[in-house]
């Protein structure tokens, strides 16, 4: 595992140790990472030493270390090979150690980010929110001539009514009978 002053962000160094380095014995692609973990080196400390090196330095180094690779190279062709990684690797200045801060613009960017997006996302949800209470409220069957009969509870109290007796034809004022 990688000492504490080497961790770095996860992308620090991927375009380096993600670059191809040639084909192995079995016609696979070898990247640098893969190169060097196969020389039991941690290919992050290795990228974070060889990136805090002078370049002409860094170039030896990782010549040196590409001598061991499948495929014999001559050193013409390793140092060219060499000098093409170390300069996907990123400056010394722009490395930060796992668990710093960023630079100072970045966390008010980050914050305006967040601020407007939530901004955004309470007004979607005002808007829905006041469209479904318009809808509930403006819907097609509020249009029709019809009144909407009020419930029991909402309409006042109820006087009680005495029962009727069901009135038997003979007793129905004669301006009834027959008819």
């Amino acid at each position: 595992m990688m000492s504490a002053k080497f961790l770095t962000t996860s992308t620090t160094f991927n375009r380096f140790l993600y670059a191809g380095v040639g084909d192995d014995r079995n016609g696979m692609e070898l990247t640098v990472l893969s190169a060097l973990a196969r020389q039991n080196m941690d290919p992050w400390q290795q990228a974070a030493d060889l990136s805090r090196l002078p370049a002409e330095t860094a170039v030896r180094n990782l010549a040196t270390m590409l001598e061991l690779l499948p495929g014999q190279r001559p050193l013409v062709e390793r140092t060219a090979l060499a000098g093409r990684l170390i300069s996907l690797l990123p400056n010394p200045a722009d490395i930060r150690p796992a668990g710093t801060s960023a630079p100072r613009s970045a966390p008010a960017n980050e914050h305006s980010e967040r601020a407007t997006s939530l901004v955004v996302l309470l007004i979607y949800c005002a808007a829905i929110f006041a469209s479904s209470w318009w809808f509930t409220n403006h819907s097609a069957s509020d249009s029709a001539a019809e009144p909407q009969a009020r419930p029991a509870a909402e309409s006042g109290p109820v006087a009680p009514v005495a029962p009727v007796a069901p009135v038997a034809a003979e007793q129905a004022p004669p301006a009834f009978q027959g008819r």
